[in-house]
């Protein structure tokens, strides 16, 4: 796998977190040339992730405040390897636009021990609480996906 995409709505929160928290994870790791995006089914084009999202994922040393959201494309399903979603119905958007897309969607929270197979909460509009447990979250499932993938 040298190419993931991570799937929420706007691409300006979930996403982002998700995006920035596998790129510190793989860099902690020495993991390099592993293309990791993100995307939104539903967003418009060039607008800065969400502030607490900014804010929560710097308190852990993660920096996404150069993030501009982005609408996923036709190019990006057929270019990487796995598109991993926050919620169920990201992957049904997806299989709408894209029906060739379905081997390589899944739920990022397919990774994650306690939460598997469960929606990841937008946070967007909530308490910083909500997203520093959305990050939480985030980090249980991308490390999942790293041990997943890379169990050697």
């Amino acid at each position: 796998m040298e190419k993931v995409l991570f799937v929420c709505t706007a691409n300006q929160c979930r996403s982002v977190m998700a995006e920035g928290v596998m790129l510190w994870m793989l860099k902690e790791q020495g993991f390099f040339g592993i293309d990791v995006r993100s995307a939104g089914v539903r967003a418009y084009e060039d607008i800065e992730a969400a502030e607490k999202a900014v804010m929560v994922c710097k308190e852990r040393g993660i920096d996404i405040s150069s993030h501009l959201s982005r609408q996923i494309t036709e190019e990006m399903v057929n270019t990487f390897d796995i598109i991993l979603t926050m919620e169920q119905r990201h992957i049904e958007k997806i299989l709408e636009m894209f029906p060739h897309a379905a081997p390589k969607v899944k739920m990022l929270s397919d990774y994650s021990i306690g939460h598997r197979g469960q929606d990841i909460a937008d946070p967007m509009g909530s308490s910083t609480f909500a997203f520093r447990t959305t990050l939480g979250l985030l980090q249980e499932c991308v490390e999942g996906l790293l041990n997943d993938v890379w169990a050697d």
